[in-house]
Parts: C-alpha cells; sequence; structure tokens
C-alpha cells in the first residue's frame, strides 16, 4: 500500500502542482464519524462527484493522508485494463458492468458481494452519478449500486450505513478534451491503456490544484426517520412505493450536498465571467471588476472561493489564464490601451462554468421568467410583470430543467420566494405588491447582473428549442406501427441541424448543440409523453394520445404535472390560432418566449417559419445527409410541410425538390 501511495503521490503532484487542499474544519468531524462508524462496526459509504478518472486516485489518496481507512471503490468495468486494472484493484477498486438487470444471476452475486462488505463494515466509495460529468455539472443521480446499499439496511441485512458526501473540484480536468470531442458528436473511444498514456503527456504540464471537501456525513436509519416526519404513512421497510421514495430522496439530498460543499474555482469563475457578456470580449479591468461582483455573489451565498480573497484579483486572473492557455482564451494588444480577453473555445469554457451553475439556477431561472415576459408585451423599457404571471414562468422553467439540474431543498413556491428575495437583496429586482420588476440600481448599471443570471440559462434553453425543433424530423403517423427514428441518428442529425443555425446566426450559443443536453432533453419528452420510446426507436405523440395517456408508473405524479403544463400550453396556442398545432410546434414555439433575441429576426410565428421554407429546407437536407444505413433505420422518409404550406413526401434522392433559401426573418422574435 506504501508504496501505491507513492506512486500516487508522486502522479498527483506532477499533474497538479498546485496540490490538494482540504478544509481543517472537514477533517475533524470526518475523522470523529470514522471513529463512530468503526466502533458500531458500520461501513462509511462516500459519495463523491465525479468528474474524472483522477478521482479513484485522489479520494483514496485522501483518505489514506488522513488516517482513514481505504472504500472498496464501484467502478465501470471499462477501467479493467491490463496493468492499470491491477494498480486499481490494489487501491480497493472492484468492477462492475454497466448494465445487468437483466442478468439474474449477476444481479444476485453482486448484492451478495455489497452485502458482505457491508455486514463486515468496510467502507465503500460509489459515484451516484454513474459516469464522468460531461458537461461539469452534477448529473442526474444513478440509482443501482445505491439501491443495493439501502435496501441491504431496510432488509436487516445490517444495521446502518453511513454514507458522506465528497465534492472534488479541479483547475483543470485532464480528460476535457475528449470529453468536448464526445459532446460535439465524435463517437467515443474505448478506454486503453494506450489512451490513458497518451493522455499522459498532460504530466508535462501545470494543471493547478484539487480541492476536496466533505459534507456532513448521515446515517440511513436517521435520514429515513426524518423522511417520515415530512409524509404521512410512509412505510419503506414494507412498501416498495416508499422505498423508492426514500432511495430517490437520498440521492438528491447527497448531490444536493455535494452542490452545497462545492468550491467555486478560478477558473470556472474566470469561464462564468467571459460566457455570461453580450460583449464580443472582455477589458483587463472590466473583467477583474466582474471577476470580485461575481466571487462575492458566490461568497453571499455561501459558496468558498478559496484564493480570491488571499491574492490581489489581477494575479489571480493572470494566474488562472495560464492555467487555461491561450487555446481556450484568446487575448488583443495591438493598438489597445489594455488588453481584451474573449473566448476562443466555448464548449471548453462552458464545462468550467457549468461546475458553478448550481449556485444561480433558481435565480437565473426567475430572471429568465422575467425576461420573456417583458419580451413578449413588446414594450420597449417595460421592465415590470405581474407576480402571478411570473411565477407560472417559473413553473414551466423549473419543470423543462428537472433532468438537467439539481435544486434547493424545499417545495417550488420555497425557491421562488428565496429566488426573489436573494434578488431584492442584490438590488437586481424590486418586488411591488403583485408585481415584480428590474430595480432602478439594476437598470442604471445596464442591467449586467441580470444580464449575467439569463445568460447562464440561455444555452440550456436554446438546446431544448433545438430538441424540440429537431422532432420536425420524425415522420407523423396515427399509427403507432410507424413513424419511429433512432434515438442516436436524431440525436446526429439534431446536431448538423443545430450546427447550421449556428452558422448562419439562428442559434447564438455554439454549446446549445450539446449532445448530453440534447439527449436530456430527450429524456424529458419521454417522460412527459411527447415522445414515445420503443425497441424500434422513439415516435412523436399526437395531442390526442398526451391527453388520454394514463402514467402509472412510480412517477406518476410528476408526469401528470408535466402533462398538464403541456395542456396548459397547448389550450393556450389553440385559442391563439384557432387551430391544433403539432406537439413539437407548440413546444418550440413556447420554448422560443426565454430565448435572447436576435436583431435581424422580426416575428415570433415559428409555426409559419416551418412552412415559409427556411427550417423546412434544413429538415430535408439534414435527412437527405443521412447515410443509407442511418435513412434505414427511419420507418418512411419524413413528413415535412413545403413552402406552400402543404405536405408532401421528400425525396432523397431528388435534390430538384428542395424550395429555395428563404430569409430567416420570421424564425425567432425581436425584442
Amino acid at each position: 500500500m506504501k508504496v501505491i501511495a507513492f506512486v500516487v503521490n508522486n502522479l498527483l503532484v506532477r499533474l497538479y502542482q498546485g496540490g490538494i487542499v482540504i478544509r481543517g474544519r472537514d477533517y475533524i468531524p470526518l475523522r470523529e464519524a470514522a471513529v463512530a462508524a468503526k466502533e458500531e462496526g458500520i461501513s462509511m459509504v462516500f459519495v463523491p462527484s465525479h468528474k474524472s478518472h483522477a478521482d479513484y486516485l485522489v479520494l483514496s489518496y485522501v483518505l489514506f493522508r488522513l488516517g482513514i481507512a481505504l472504500p472498496h471503490i464501484a467502478a465501470g468495468d471499462n477501467l479493467n485494463l491490463p496493468i492499470l486494472g491491477y494498480f486499481l484493484r490494489k487501491g480497493g477498486a472492484f468492477f462492475i458492468r454497466r448494465s445487468f438487470a437483466d442478468d439474474p444471476l449477476y444481479t444476485q452475486v453482486f448484492k451478495s458481494y455489497v452485502g458482505v462488505l457491508l455486514q463486515e463494515g468496510l467502507n465503500m466509495e460509489v459515484f451516484i452519478e454513474g459516469t464522468r460529468s460531461r458537461t461539469g455539472k452534477v448529473m442526474m443521480p444513478k440509482f443501482g449500486v445505491l439501491k443495493v446499499i439501502v435496501d441491504s439496511v431496510l432488509d436487516g441485512i445490517v444495521k446502518d450505513v453511513m454514507i458522506v458526501p465528497v465534492s472534488i473540484g479541479y483547475d483543470q480536468v485532464i480528460e476535457t478534451g475528449s470529453y468536448i470531442d464526445e459532446v460535439l458528436g465524435k463517437p467515443k473511444t474505448p478506454e486503453s491503456l494506450k489512451s490513458l498514456l497518451s493522455a499522459a503527456s498532460v504530466l508535462q504540464l501545470n494543471l493547478g490544484r484539487i480541492d476536496v471537501r466533505f459534507g456532513e456525513p448521515f446515517r440511513v436509519k436517521q435520514f429515513m426517520e426524518l423522511e417520515k416526519t415530512k409524509r404521512s404513512s410512509f412505510d419503506p421497510i414494507s412498501h416498495i412505493q416508499d422505498r423508492f421514495l426514500l432511495l430517490r430522496a437520498l440521492g438528491f439530498k447527497a448531490l444536493a450536498d455535494i452542490n452545497n460543499i462545492s468550491m467555486a474555482m478560478p477558473t470556472s469563475i474566470v469561464s462564468a465571467c467571459l460566457l455570461t457578456v453580450r460583449r464580443r470580449g472582455l477589458s483587463r479591468c472590466e473583467l477583474v471588476r466582474r471577476i470580485e461582483w461575481l466571487s462575492t455573489e458566490l461568497n453571499r451565498r455561501g459558496i468558498s472561493t478559496h484564493g480570491i480573497d488571499r491574492m490581489p484579483t489581477s494575479e489571480l486572473l493572470d494566474r488562472t489564464l495560464h492555467l487555461l492557455g491561450s487555446s481556450l482564451v484568446g487575448t488583443r494588444t495591438a493598438n489597445l490601451p489594455e488588453p481584451i480577453y474573449y473566448s476562443r473555445r466555448r464548449v471548453e469554457l462552458g464545462y468550467y462554468r457549468n461546475q458553478l451553475i448550481h449556485v444561480f439556477v433558481p435565480e437565473a431561472i426567475t430572471c429568465l421568467a422575467l425576461y420573456a415576459s417583458v419580451k413578449l408585451s413588446g414594450v420597449r423599457g417595460q421592465h415590470q410583470v405581474a407576480l402571478k404571471r411570473l411565477r407560472q414562468d417559473v413553473f414551466f422553467l423549473s419543470r423543462l430543467f428537472k433532468r438537467e439540474f439539481i435544486f434547493p431543498s424545499g417545495s417550488l413556491q420555497d425557491n421562488i420566494t428565496r429566488a426573489l428575495q436573494t434578488l431584492s437583496e442584490g438590488n437586481v429586482l424590486k418586488v411591488h405588491g403583485d408585481v415584480v420588476g428590474l430595480s432602478e440600481m439594476e437598470i442604471d448599471r445596464q442591467c449586467d447582473a441580470y444580464d449575467f443570471y439569463c445568460s447562464l440559462l440561455w444555452p440550456f434553453i436554446e438546446s431544448y428549442w433545438l430538441a424540440a425543433l429537431s422532432l420536425q424530423i420524425i415522420p407523423h403517423s396515427a399509427d403507432p406501427s410507424q413513424g419511429f427514428i433512432d434515438e442516436y441518428v436524431l440525436l446526429t442529425q439534431a446536431q448538423k441541424l443545430g450546427n447550421t443555425l449556428f452558422l448562419q446566426g439562428d442559434l447564438l450559443y455554439y454549446e446549445s448543440i450539446h449532445r448530453e443536453t440534447l439527449k436530456s432533453a430527450y429524456d424529458l419528452f419521454k417522460d412527459t409523453g411527447v415522445v414515445a420510446q420503443t425497441p424500434k426507436g422513439i415516435r412523436v405523440a399526437t395531442r390526442t394520445e398526451i391527453a388520454q395517456k394514463d402514467v402509472s408508473s412510480r412517477f406518476s405524479r410528476s408526469a401528470r404535472k408535466d402533462r398538464d403544463v403541456l395542456r396548459e400550453i397547448s389550450t393556450s396556442y389553440d385559442q391563439e390560432s384557432g387551430k391544433q398545432e403539432r406537439v413539437e410546434e407548440m413546444l418550440t414555439r413556447e420554448l422560443s418566449r426565454f430565448m435572447k433575441p436576435v436583431d435581424h429576426f422580426a416575428s415570433d410565428d415559428l409555426s409559419h417559419a416551418f412552412r415559409s421554407g427556411h427550417v423546412a429546407t434544413l429538415m430535408r437536407r439534414a435527412v437527405a445527409s443521412m447515410s443509407e444505413d442511418d435513412l434505414a433505420k427511419v420507418q418512411k422518409a419524413p413528413k415535412i410541410p413545403t413552402d406552400n404550406g402543404e405536405v408532401r413526401q421528400m425525396q432523397r434522392d431528388d435534390p430538384a425538390s428542395y424550395p429555395d433559401w428563404r430569409d430567416s426573418s420570421t424564425l425567432r422574435p425581436k425584442l
């Protein structure tokens, strides 16, 4: 073990010359919890965030140095490589398949193995996100391994288990380059020793430092008793439905704790400042000012910004820009009184920005809801909206992003109230009775903070808008046995469509074609019944199917709320237009209300845009670019609206059938 520790120490020192930072006030309660767990003979289950393969080494190394028993790590079998797999096993890892629900024997063996570990009081390490985050933010929980652990407690196999949330933050993540290739559509290459060694070229670089934070440990039984006080007739030991609710609540609590204890790394702060401005770049003085403002806002919310308060901001900026490198952040100095900094690779910088986005989600949603209502009014200088209308839009956006973000604990109403209070204290918004609007101070400072909050979510809004728009590729059919498309093909074509729209200015944020965000949007559409998932692929549901669908699954309450939102939106559009729209048109129109305007667009009539040839042409060309194999995965060629409003079958081998390019003036609204 000492030999492994020596190797890991030298590896991490060469990679992260800034060292590993641990708060002293984290160590003392962790040490006390470890002693208590050992005396009681129960296991500690460490639940860390997962951004890099280095997470395995970092946490084990830290626990070794703190004198806490090393955990047995549930690792994916993709890391069971020659040489590397041997060292990982020696460090406590055991390898499991990504999915084994269809293999009863494997499932039973795995449950028995975990049960033995827990009965022996051995510590475990579980990555609840399931895989490394390709977005930078904490992902939705996967409950496989955690379910086995919770079941072991509820079934009496072990008397209790202690859960320890862990946040691991990096100035720079080793695999960021490969992540960006994946999310932009490049097929993922399987892990191999060769790829890891090629990545080892970063050993010659200084990737900054690592920050490790431990959350307050909590026991499964103690958490169960707390949940009982919140719910009536709650019995997870006897009722499967209640057991799942407990598991879900525990998983989200662990992730919420990770977010709460996470450190705002300097690379994340600088990236957020560069990506949330309306300008082409920022002068050095302005960037320093924004860093200081953002650091103050983070501290006001209880998020630590280690280093910013210990050195001059300009010095910290120089250090951070050196870490990010000129390939990510460009600098212009010629004929300028001071340097101008600008983003060169938005998607990669977006990865670091997303590491702190969870801090501002409630405020960002509130500002975006205000923005949509102000834009809809069409009155310049109008910066107020009725509180009731604001709450409706906040509710819609919260349901929309339920698969994107881990929201703070509490009801939606509580989150809205807290967000309004925080924005009021920051002099961004002002509440006058039943009316909410921008404060005079915020208007005087050119809406800098307001734009910051909106800009955090605009890329995600564009992604969901693009996902809804791409559903036009799927052929509509009232026959449930027809009208399917393979989801992988749909994702690929959606990214091609997004690339085209971005290059011609219809999308403002290149990160909106992020593959993981598009997948989250499609998953949401499945939950709400907009699309149906079958072995053949996915198909778009009709409005009638959404209205009649009876949800009897464990997510029924959530899904009914989502469909209620869809029905409310669809009824509103039916009354406005006097006709029924296709589901994806309705969603696209609704999402366009929250999108940042582009000056040369003038109309909000997206339905007309579909029929006027602009987007319809892109759809035809997207399908026309499909390979024969991909096209074979689509049941019947998509029917795309033509420029005369009729629907006709697209002939893939007939370029003459494509209409001419049209002016895009009807695609998106202008404020």
